[in-house]
């Protein structure tokens, strides 16, 4: 497997490819912005024709963009959201 970057995008730092779904989130949080939870993805991912997500899974992609370095963790526990990495 090898690690393409997303067109017009710069990964914090080189690391293991992403999963296709995974890629597909990450560009629609960088063309996008704003605050992702895991109902937004969710949402998202019913919108493009995707096959339904659990909530688990929403949590646990975002959670890995998260430790990748992609995204900023915010919020408390119960409320929490992602932010593109150094968005406002």
């Amino acid at each position: 497997m090898t690690n393409t970057a997303l067109a017009g995008a710069s990964a914090p730092a080189a690391g293991p490819a992403l999963r296709p779904r995974v890629a597909q989130l990450l560009a629609a949080i960088r063309a996008d912005g704003g605050q992702w939870s895991t109902g937004r993805v969710q949402t998202w991912r019913r919108n493009t024709g995707s096959p339904d997500t659990q909530r688990g899974t929403a949590r646990r992609d975002l959670e890995h963009l998260a430790r990748l370095g992609h995204l900023d963790t915010r919020g408390p526990h119960n409320g929490r959201y992602y932010t593109r990495r150094g968005a406002r």
